[in-house]
């Protein structure tokens, strides 16, 4: 009888966050059993320990405990009992980022729940190695697993597990940037999360639908998701939610309000140290340095864009042989070299913006050709492959990659500035493999339409090139616009059409706001050319206001502002402006 109160009351504090006071209570029940030789009832207090100290976050007791856990389940025979100890094992090595481990351990829970037809636990290890998957960049195999899962929940009519794997899958096809499958199934999920009135889980919705909205360039609905996500988390202290939402926000906030936006990076950033989520840091610091270079603040661009690389560079090192999990920190963090890049031009450091040039590329290039080529140290070579072997180390810091725009590949010296001199036999290698990849390969980006000829050429015509005219081709050109949206007075039950168009280095990306911020209208959508189409009159709504369309790149952002009066006079003239700037749930 006592056990059980205990027992109990440590899973409510546990509920209730109250975490010394469960830990104190599994402890009592500890006592208990090992006092009267439960070997039982001991697997399943560690267990509940084990669970407890993951919630704290304090992955070596969570798992030392699961391992007692593990093993007094295994003296008794308990199969059923390992299985979820193996489960929530996988789920701690997953948050760890050791996903072989994790693998292992689902494994190991799936073969057990399998023996025994445990379907419901079943889906939700089906729904974790999907989650696994989904990790590594494998949205395949994260589809199918989630789907798997799916169909058993849908068989056995549990609804709320059904909501986190919509959830799951809106996550994946919007990887796939299918946003229309995405919506469908964020919808199904936040419908079922209303409907049980989880809160939480409905803010991890409202999130990503704020995603959505954004990557559709729709910044005012995606900010009024996140803030119903953000008020949500700030009400039940979900610290890694309300880090998520912080983050998202200010990069919407960034492009009118940059200092509430640096003030929302580095409440996110508090929240991922705390968390010792390292990549969420590396990609915060990026958007830190990219903040204050909008701002003119060079140095502390300069300092925050070098510590966004440290991070990235420590998460890099750890990917060992995980190739699509590589391409993606890859994509991210060469546009991080390339911002500082810039700043060192700015701060008069060309020696630094070589090398950040050097850094940014030729570590990518260097694993593409060992793969390609069969150059790792441990393969045979001749006398050739281990000249390129040479030319590509690590140690070699006299090549270089520096890629100017989509069709060309420039190769230079570090050390004197120069163009590559070289022997002929490195060539012809290289036109083959930029031949073959036709895409971002590592770093190396050259347009599809390339021919092996036109790559000999490219090569020849680079090689000659000065490197101070390569340094002015490189520069970012703020975006500028080439079209501008013009205030319009129509009748009511009229569409309208703002037009827009802008040119820069790099291309920019057009986005709309209504009335500073809010969500655009209903019955509005922004046409693939980035011009916007509005109904006058919508459900009997009219959607008189300003309309502001900004283009932003790396290299700045111009914004300009458009009004619409339906049967009256413009009450607000155009106005333009140039500005310079630039979570999944395990089952247990």
């Amino acid at each position: 009888m006592m056990v059980a109160v205990y027992w109990t009351a440590g899973r409510v504090y546990r509920e209730m966050r109250l975490f010394d006071q469960a830990l104190a209570c599994f402890s009592t029940v500890l006592e208990i059993a090992k006092a009267i030789g439960s070997i039982g009832l001991q697997a399943a207090c560690y267990y509940d320990m084990g669970r407890t100290y993951n919630k704290l976050h304090n992955y070596n007791k969570a798992l030392d405990y699961y391992k007692q856990s593990l093993n007094a389940y295994m003296k008794t025979g308990e199969e059923r009992g390992q299985a979820d100890v193996y489960n929530n094992i996988g789920n701690l090595y997953s948050s760890l980022g050791d996903n072989g481990q994790a693998m292992v351990n689902y494994k190991n829970a799936l073969c057990i729940f399998e023996k025994f037809g445990e379907e419901c636990k079943q889906a939700g290890v089906y729904k974790n190695i999907g989650f696994v998957f989904f990790s590594l960049g494998d949205n395949g195999q994260a589809m199918e697993n989630y789907k798997h899962a799916l169909c058993i929940y849908e068989k056995l009519e549990e609804e709320h597990k059904q909501a986190e794997v919509y959830n799951s899958i809106g996550l994946v096809y919007g990887f796939l940037g299918d946003n229309g499958q995405a919506m469908e199934n964020y919808k199904h999920a936040l419908c079922i999360h209303e409907k049980f009135g989880e809160e939480c889980r409905q803010a991890d919705v409202f999130g990503n639908i704020g995603v959505v909205f954004y990557s559709l360039g729709d910044g005012g609905q995606a900010m009024m998701n996140y803030k119903k996500a953000l008020c949500i988390f700030r009400k039940f202290g979900e610290e890694h939610g309300q880090a998520t939402a912080y983050y998202n926000i200010a990069n919407i906030a960034r492009f009118y309000n940059p200092v509430e936006a640096m003030e929302l990076y580095r409440s996110a950033l508090a929240f991922f140290q705390k968390r010792g989520n390292v990549i969420l840091q590396a990609e915060t610091w990026n958007n830190i340095g990219i903040l204050y270079l909008n701002m003119s603040e060079h140095p502390e661009a300069e300092k925050s864009l070098k510590e966004s690389l440290r991070l990235f560079e420590l998460v890099f090192m750890n990917l060992g042989s995980l190739e699509k999990l590589k391409i993606t920190v890859i994509e991210t963090y060469i546009k991080t070299y390339r911002c500082l890049f810039y700043v060192s031009i700015i701060l008069d450091k060309p020696e630094q913006a070589l090398l950040a040039s050097e850094q940014g590329r030729s570590r990518a290039l260097k694993d593409s050709l060992q793969k390609k080529y069969g150059l790792e140290s441990n393969a045979p070579s001749d006398e050739d492959t281990r000249y390129t072997s040479s030319l590509i180390s690590e140690d070699n810091t006299s090549f270089v990659v520096i890629c100017l725009s989509i069709k060309w590949l420039h190769l230079f010296t570090l050390a004197s500035g120069k163009p590559l001199v070289t022997e002929s036999s490195i060539i012809p290698m290289l036109c083959h493999f930029i031949a073959e990849s036709g895409h971002d390969e590592g770093g190396i980006i050259v347009g599809r339409e390339l021919s092996l000829t036109a790559c000999f050429s490219v090569l020849n015509v680079i090689l000659l090139a000065e490197p101070a005219e390569v340094l002015r081709a490189m520069e970012k050109v703020e975006p500028e616009f080439t079209r501008h949206p013009r205030s319009q007075t129509i009748k009511q039950g009229n569409h309208v059409t703002f037009g827009c168009a802008a040119s820069g280095r790099p291309q920019p990306r057009i986005t709309w706001l209504y009335n500073g911020g809010d969500a655009l209208p209903q019955g509005s959508h922004q046409l693939s050319n980035g011009s916007l189409n509005v109904a006058a009159v919508y459900n009997n709504v009219s959607y008189e206001g300003l309309y502001t369309c900004l283009a932003s790149s790396e290299a700045g952002m111009a914004q300009a502002n458009a009004s619409l009066i339906v049967d009256g006079e413009s009450k607000v003239m155009m106005v333009i402006s140039l500005l310079f700037c630039d979570r999944q749930i395990k089952e247990e």
